[in-house]
């Protein structure tokens, strides 16, 4: 909820305080969510029971079932980020749409974001892993076409931008709700370290790919969009091709990492 409630409320309190009192609120909230963090959620504080086996940082990292989760990941997630990125310059420079239309129309790909999240619960186990990866990443290519053809003949059509976002946000939420499960799956015993290894490494390749687009092509049109949406989805669907090649080999290798990695962390001293 927070994509499509934030831009609207920043709008508000932009035009009723001031821009500088978005920041005092956003002070506030930290405040508040730090104070409840601390108060009611015991399982955030620091508990050490044991050491870092630095080899476990490297465990994820030998399977191709984790790069193909943790690179939909970074093409739902980065996506968002590129979208935002250069949303406010390309409606409100470009198409001329007001603050606070801009807010509520960036607000409705969140909300289709949301909708589709919802969802997820009961498509994932029915279809699978990978078919609701390649389901997403198929929604990231087709709102990027969409977006293609409407920069190139539809230039200030507000709805030519928007309407192709909604599929793209929905390939997002596709794609983050699959994403973790699929990249932890063989993980178990070191979950903690292989979800920090999962999120650490998608944060990188969503931020440094998608700022690299951002830079090299124009921030006034949607081609950063397409371009961002059309490589990572390209790249995460030739993974999962070659890992449905592999199959039960592939399955099998990784199996066997994951079994040394529980023996060595059972048996520290080996």
């Amino acid at each position: 909820m927070v994509p499509a409630v934030g831009p609207l409320l920043g709008a508000l309190v932009d035009m009723w305080l001031g821009w500088r009192a978005i920041f005092a609120f956003l002070g506030l909230g930290m405040i508040a969510a730090s104070a409840a963090a601390w108060r009611f959620w015991p399982e955030t504080r620091v508990q050490r029971v044991a050491g870092l086996q630095w080899s476990q940082l490297l465990l994820p990292v030998k399977c191709l079932n984790f790069w193909l989760y943790t690179l939909c990941y970074a093409a739902g997630m980065g996506s968002f980020f590129v979208f935002f990125s250069i949303a406010p310059g390309l409606m409100m420079g470009r198409q001329g749409v007001s603050q606070l239309g801009f807010s509520l129309l960036f607000a409705t790909v969140a909300i289709a974001m949301v909708f589709t999240a919802r969802f997820m619960g009961r498509v994932i186990p029915k279809w699978g892993s990978p078919s609701v990866l390649r389901m997403g990443m198929g929604c990231l290519i087709a709102g990027a076409v969409l977006l293609a053809i409407t920069e190139i003949w539809a230039l200030q059509s507000v709805l030519g931008f928007i309407a192709p976002m909604w599929l793209v946000g929905i390939g997002v939420a596709t794609a983050v709700s699959v994403a973790p499960n699929g990249a932890l799956r063989g993980f178990d015993h070191v979950a903690g370290t292989v979800t920090a290894v999962y999120f650490c490494l998608g944060g990188v390749l969503l931020g440094s790919i998608g700022t690299l687009i951002i830079s090299l092509l124009p921030r006034n049109t949607a081609w950063p969009v397409v371009v961002y949406c059309l490589t990572l989805a390209t790249v995460v669907l030739g993974l999962s091709c070659v890992s449905r090649v592999k199959g039960s080999r592939g399955q099998g290798e990784h199996d066997v990492v994951a079994l040394q990695s529980a023996e060595s962390t059972s048996n520290p001293n080996r």
